[in-house]
């Protein structure tokens, strides 16, 4: 099976909640009458933690076919595929948003200042590390694409452990889930400061 249709439906209510969420904190931010109080506009974060898990079915179900099909798994073609699929529409939106974008709100001298300037943040989008750039320079045009950068690590990482270290695959999944649930423990009593805390409990896993 290539395509599973059901899953459709809870593709659309996921990305529904998301812009709920991301509607109404827009509302909140700019003192707007908004319904930030109400818990169904708050559940942006279950709904792209649900996106996580249904990619790594999906990328799981696709490398144990192939598997099946093919005796090992091609690690090159699965990185082309995911290349071909991710990174032209997110180099695209890397360019807008750090070069065209402020080029053009200078040019009509329009009062929204960056945050940071293309060489600032270059090496982070070309290494998908488009969350360090939120850490670093806050709130800014390119924000949700921090998504993006912690799907396309998890692409660079599973294939690799998926053929190699199969066997291993449940271990090493407990043993991460194992590891965050420590350094929450850990943030939330004294190790690290309350702002760090946050990064930590909204790593996906």
């Amino acid at each position: 099976m290539r395509y599973f249709k059901g899953l459709n439906g809870l593709r659309f209510f996921a990305a529904y909640l998301v812009v709920l969420h991301h509607a109404e904190q827009i509302r909140l931010k700019n003192d707007i009458f908004h319904l930030k109080d109400l818990p169904l506009f708050n559940n942006g974060s279950c709904a792209v933690t649900f996106f996580f898990v249904l990619s790594g079915f999906l990328i799981s179900n696709l490398l144990l076919k192939e598997q099946v099909v093919t005796g090992t798994i091609s690690i090159q073609k699965f990185y082309m595929n995911r290349i071909l699929r991710i990174c032209p529409l997110y180099f695209l939106l890397v360019i807008l948003g750090t070069i065209i974008i402020p080029y053009f709100l200078t040019t009509i001298n329009h009062s929204y200042e960056m945050p940071y300037t293309f060489k600032d943040v270059v090496l982070y989008y070309v290494f998908f590390s488009p969350f360090m750039v939120n850490i670093l320079f806050g709130h800014h045009l390119l924000e949700p694409l921090w998504s993006i950068g912690v799907e396309e690590l998890f692409y660079i990482i599973w294939a690799p452990l998926f053929k190699f270290l199969k066997r291993y695959i449940l271990v090493i999944t407990l043993s991460v889930i194992t590891l965050k649930i420590l350094l929450i423990i850990a943030s939330d009593t004294f190790l690290f400061p309350s702002n760090l805390s946050k990064i930590i409990k909204n790593v996906k896993i």
